[in-house]
């Protein structure tokens, strides 16, 4: 606990979580309300209390955008085909014949497959992932979407063994992005950086905005310099032993 309170930071279990000890914690810092509504529930069957709470986060918002897809697997190929050669035939004589080209098989891909406008999701994609792992992930869906449709042991088998294969690759790939990051930093200020990027911390200054600088500093010095003159207080007051 002391080492706790040396870095500001605070132990909020304060309960037995196994028998009379407490094994379990939630450590954050002393400044920040996040954690919060602490409980312990023995309803599990196990010689552990279940430590259950709630964090004051907020759910990053959905970023959404319209994209214009076409149903091009709906296209009889047969007709399509068939329809393009009777219209490219015979094109108008005072028409430009690649305007013209370009104009009719435009006109009947709108026939055939009509661009629609979808609002979607715009899922930030991950640096770490390949186009193999993307791939491997497309084959895992397909072996999935088979598997809700036949319900068969076989596709069962098919799908747990894409499953994990697409777990390994992903991992593997996320291992070498992470070892190339790392191995790129020149200094030890770069390697904080890049390991609060790949963690996903923000670079936001967490200094208040709203307070003189000066009297921020000043608030600084006083905070060491009293935390460094409890500390000398606290070495006082231990007893010397003569040698």
């Amino acid at each position: 606990m002391d080492l706790l309170d040396c870095h500001d930071l605070k132990q909020h279990v304060d309960a037995p979580t196994r028998k009379t000890h407490i094994i379990d914690w939630i450590v954050t810092h002393e400044s920040t309300d996040l954690v919060y509504d602490i409980l312990l529930n023995d309803y599990l069957r196990s010689d552990h209390s279940a430590v259950l709470f709630s964090l004051k986060m907020a759910k990053p918002s959905k970023q959404k955008k319209r994209v214009v897809r076409r149903n091009l697997k709906e296209v009889n190929t047969d007709t399509f085909r068939a329809e393009a050669a009777r219209r490219l035939l015979d094109p108008p004589v005072s028409s430009d014949p690649v305007r013209h080209y370009d104009s009719t098989l435009s006109t009947l891909l709108d026939e055939h497959a009509p661009a629609k406008t979808k609002l979607i999701v715009d899922w930030p994609s991950a640096p770490s992932i390949t186009a193999e792992v993307k791939y491997t992930k497309q084959l895992r869906r397909r072996a999935e979407r088979k598997l809700r449709t036949s319900k068969l042991v076989v596709d069962r088998q098919i799908y747990n063994k894409q499953m994990e294969h697409a777990q390994t690759l992903i991992a593997d790939a996320k291992q070498s992005h992470y070892s190339t990051k790392i191995c790129e930093t020149t200094s030890a200020k770069t390697l904080f950086s890049t390991v609060n990027d790949l963690l996903g911390c923000s670079s936001a200054s967490p200094l208040p905005n709203n307070i003189d600088p000066s009297k921020l500093s000043q608030a600084f010095s006083d905070y060491f310099h009293n935390k460094i003159q409890t500390i000398r207080d606290k070495l006082d007051k231990i007893p010397h032993q003569n040698s």
